[in-house]
């Protein structure tokens, strides 16, 4: 079960067990039972070369490849048989190491929870390559003896040396060449590579100089130090001996060491160095390590032991102070260049007077600010480039600070050379003599004007400050009763608010929960606040399948910067149970625009899932009924069709030879007949032609509207004789659907509008459309009776009439076939009508050319 966060402080043991976690110098890592890092400390983290932060959630082989199994297979046992783990020792390959191994020992013990139960494992490693280096020295100290007569003899030339080494580098006082010689005396007595490791800026050492006889090594070597920097960690390396202070020997670098590096142009260029026996030593001026003295052998004759460490200590000593005399030497120089470039910088406003008080000889600088020649400003001339105001005062301080030898400090103004005046600052000093009287008096002015023009403006400015401080002090209070007032009204908000509402930091846990949510999840307050909240209410599908929180929208809203709207998900209570809901994840932001969490909200959706799916079953009945309902229609119409036939036919014989027969009331009943059976013939086949719209047909082959229309006034060509009446289009377009009902729309909103003609009028009928987005809108216009307002909607349904059958024949089928041919097609129908002025039909079709025929969206203001 995820870990609570606790709001109160830990135990103060758990603080100071922190401390040694975090501060001891062994190396500790905590892993879970499947070897990924929970925790790891700063030396654990040196040794890795992993960030500190990067080890949590890898695993042990992705920080350290190097592991050896063997280890591993130990951890593991240690996990499962709960018994601590105490001196496995290994090596790992280590670039950095001076041997390019590191040897390392290490203790493992089993972390158990409350039960008893192992739930981590606390490893300790310790780097013990140092101890194991000096061992591997010890062995090699059997060959000190063979050396010995070797080492007596070459010491009275070395202390011979260490004289001549003395006089050679007091010699010179140039950095550089102090390095050169010292190279040359190392390769010289002691060795054949020899090299000054001196720091650079950003605190790494570099060989600035380096002697040997073949320059191809010694660019190998700077190479070498470039791609395989050495570390303050590896014990003898020369940032060791820089960081420590100690020297350093290694009599026989061990072959094995070089054999056991993998990375083979490493092996392969240490190889080539040649280096068998080394020594670094560091250089030490006046208690300070200023660099290293690096001394190497190459032949397996010459093992250095520690008579050749004293030398190399007494060689590092004396180039110590002779490279520390350069550097001195070296910063004088420099300290008198910027002096002097510092002088010519500012030589305008510096200048010298004599001990008395006065300005003699050449002051270019007095002159270039004022614009005095010598003869105008020698002696106290100089004052009359001074403001008429400042004058007298300038000249009482000046001659008290030329009598008191003392500082002297004004602020006057001076006339320049385009005779205006600017303010400057002031200071002179005495240069005094070994006898303590004055040489001269050394003074600078420095140009104030825009500082004291800024002081100026700053006073009024404070000035007008000062007199909105208490305008804005209100209105800061104002603002922070406002924010006061905000904050209860949000809180108020937040809590009477019925959908759920919750927040969760970039950890994924639980900030806050109205009510409302606490209500519907079944959790209280402190259930829920500072708990996972993914695995509280989000951890299954409504299937009981687990979530995964890399899916969980939530999460992704948080990671992204995204606002997620879910509306198919289950939240869990905390009785088990489960329920749909409807929630917005919107990512929380701070001041400077970072993610720092996210909000929910929710609601529960079980009344309106339970609604949907009535609705869906409804309409699943709804259209079987239709279809049930349409199935009769067109049967009905059918097979009505044939007795219709029967008793026109036989009614026609009846007219035809027996009308003789029957007095005037038997031929007006046979009339009725007749009419009867016409107009049952008209409903039957209106009612066919209804019922046949809801057969599948192809709506999205391109039609040229012009061309339906023809067919239709072509099919009522009689009609419009018979009444005067016109048909004029204008230029129609070519739209989705079916040509032969479209044909029947067109048949029947004609047929309407001179059906329903005005008495003693010509019918006259407009057909018009025009482009709306993805669709045409078409209008049938006439000049006919009008429609009341009232009846608009009315006309469209099934079998409405608004006059009688005597004064207008019909069905009242013939809009109820429009709108379903339109609806058909994806259109919508309506009309316009003014009563005794005509009526306009509206209606959309889609055009031919529109993107998706199966998107029919009409966005007209109807």
């Amino acid at each position: 079960m995820p870990s609570e966060r606790s709001a109160s402080s830990s135990p103060p043991i758990f603080a100071v067990l922190d401390v040694l976690f975090e501060e001891a110098r062994v190396a500790h890592a905590l892993y879970d039972p499947d070897l990924h890092c929970l925790r790891v400390n700063a030396a654990f983290a040196q040794l890795s070369g992993w960030p500190l932060e990067a080890h949590a959630g890898r695993a042990l082989q992705d920080v350290v490849p190097t592991v050896p199994p063997e280890l591993v297979r130990a951890y593991r046992d240690v996990l499962r048989s709960g018994k601590a783990l105490r001196g496995f020792q290994y090596e790992v390959p280590t670039a950095s190491a001076p041997s390019g191994v590191r040897y390392c020992r290490v203790d493992a013990h089993p972390v158990r929870d409350e039960r008893g139960d192992v739930v981590a494992l606390l490893a300790s490693i310790e780097d013990c390559s140092a101890q194991v280096l000096a061992a591997a020295s010890e062995a090699e100290r059997a060959l000190e003896h063979a050396r010995l007569l070797d080492e007596e003899r070459h010491a009275r030339a070395r202390a011979t040396m260490l004289a001549e080494v003395s006089d050679a580098l007091s010699a010179s006082l140039d950095v550089r060449e102090t390095l050169q010689r010292i190279m040359a005396l190392a390769i010289r007595q002691v060795a054949d590579w020899a090299a000054v490791y001196l720091p650079r800026d950003d605190g790494s050492l570099w060989p600035v100089a380096v002697g040997h006889d073949d320059a191809a090594k010694i660019d190998l070597l700077r190479w070498y130090l470039t791609q395989y920097p050495a570390q303050a960690t590896d014990v003898g390396s020369p940032p060791w001996v820089m960081q420590t202070g100690q020297s350093f020997l290694l009599p026989v670098v061990p072959t094995e060491l070089v054999d056991a590096i993998e990375d083979v142009e490493r092996r392969d260029a240490l190889r080539q160095l040649g280096m068998h026996s080394v020594i670094h030593v560091p250089l030490v001026l006046s208690g300070e390590t200023i660099g290293v003295l690096g001394l190497a052998s190459t032949r397996a004759t010459h093992a250095y032991g520690d008579e050749d460490l004293a030398f190399a200590r007494e060689l590092a000593s004396r180039a110590a102070l002779a490279l520390g005399n350069a550097r001195l030497h070296e910063t004088a120089i420099r300290s008198e260049e910027r002096y002097r470039s510092l002088v010519d910088a500012t030589r305008q406003a510096v200048w010298t007077n004599s001990p008395e008080g006065e300005l003699l000889g050449e002051q270019p600088g007095w002159a270039r600010l004022t614009g005095q020649t010598r003869e105008q400003y020698e002696g106290y001339g100089w004052l009359n480039a001074v403001h008429p105001d400042d004058r007298q005062r300038t000249r009482d301080a000046w001659e008290r600070s030329v009598v008191t030898r003392t500082t002297f400090d004004i602020s006057h103004r001076v006339r320049v050379p385009d005779g205006t005046y600017r303010h400057f600052h002031v200071r002179a000093v005495p240069v005094l003599q070994a006898d303590e009287t004055v040489r001269e008096w050394v003074g600078v002015h420095t140009d104030i004007t825009e500082r004291v023009a800024a002081e100026r403006a700053l006073r009024e400015l404070n000035a007008t400050l000062e007199a909105r401080v208490e305008e804005r002090t209100y209105a800061l209070e104002s603002a922070n009763e406002e924010l006061q007032h905000l904050n209860t009204f949000n809180r108020l908000l937040l809590d009477s608010a019925g959908e759920g509402i919750f927040g969760v930091d970039m950890a994924g846990f639980t900030t806050f929960a109205n009510p409302a949510a606490l209500r519907m999840i079944g959790y209280e307050h402190d259930e829920v606040v500072g708990r996972p909240q993914h695995s509280l209410v989000h951890h299954s599908h409504a299937d009981g399948t687990p979530y995964p929180l890399s899916g969980c929208p939530i999460l992704t809203s948080r990671v992204d910067g995204e606002v997620r709207h879910v509306d198919d998900e289950v939240f869990w209570r905390k009785d088990g149970t489960f329920f749909p809901v409807e929630y917005v994840s919107t990512p929380l932001r701070s001041a400077h625009g970072k993610i720092v969490g996210a909000v929910v909200m929710f609601r529960d959706v079980t009344d309106r899932k339970r609604a949907e799916d009535e609705l869906r079953r409804a309409n699943e009945e709804l259209r079987r009924s239709n279809a049930e309902l349409e199935r009769f229609a067109f049967v009905a119409s059918h097979d009505l069709q044939e007795p219709l036939r029967t008793i026109a036919s036989f009614t026609e014989i009846l007219n035809r030879r027996y009308a003789n027969a029957f007095d005037d009331t038997g031929r007006k009943y046979l009339a009725l007949v007749t009419r009867g059976a016409e107009r049952l013939k008209v409903l039957i086949d209106d009612l066919l032609v209804f019922s046949r719209l809801n057969v599948g047909r192809d709506l999205t082959r391109p039609v040229p509207a012009e061309r339906p229309l023809r067919e239709a006034v072509t099919r009522l060509a009689a009609f419009l004789d018979e009444t005067g009446g016109r048909v004029e289009a204008g230029e129609l377009p070519t739209v989705l659907g079916d040509e032969g009902e479209l044909t029947q729309l067109f048949q029947n909103l004609v047929g309407n509008a001179v059906k329903f003609r005005r008495e003693g009028v010509p019918p006259l009928v407009r057909v018009e459309a025009r482009r709306e987005g993805d669709f045409w809108h078409f209008t049938v216009s006439d000049n006919g009776i009008g429609i009341e307002k009232k009846y608009f909607e009315r006309v469209f349904g099934l079998f409405e009439r608004l006059h009688l059958r005597d004064r207008y024949e019909g069905t009242g089928l013939g809009l109820a076939i429009v709108r379903k041919i339109v609806e058909r097609h994806g259109g919508v129908v309506w009309l316009e009508s003014t009563v005794g002025e005509g009526t306009t039909v509206h209606f959309t079709l889609r055009d031919a050319a529109a993107p998706d025929v199966h998107q029919a969206v009409f966005t007209g203001d109807h």
